[in-house]
């Protein structure tokens, strides 16, 4: 079995986890019981697949730290450039 990177997208109606697998350009639809422990939305995960169905599913911290450290920077970015606005107000 190949293993792909895939990122928890949402979680829907408490019961369903939507999982996107870019590199296959696929969205996998499992129960929220099947996921690991500690996962929630932005998670990213190594995932086999097996006749089109995710057999084995585990936490990649390293990539999951890696993007969340991405956004925060981006966060920071955008909070700065939003206290220096062109525009004055009468």
């Amino acid at each position: 079995m190949e293993q792909y990177e895939a990122v928890l997208d949402r979680i829907e109606d408490g019961k369903f986890a939507v999982i996107l697998a870019e590199s296959l350009n696929k969205e996998f639809v499992i129960d929220v019981s099947l996921l690991p422990e500690g996962s929630k939305e932005g998670t990213w995960f190594k995932i086999a697949i097996q006749d089109d169905q995710i057999e084995q599913i585990t936490i990649d911290e390293a990539k999951t730290k890696e993007k969340l450290k991405t956004i925060n920077e981006k966060l920071n970015l955008l909070r700065q450039k939003k206290s220096s606005s062109k525009f004055k107000r009468n």
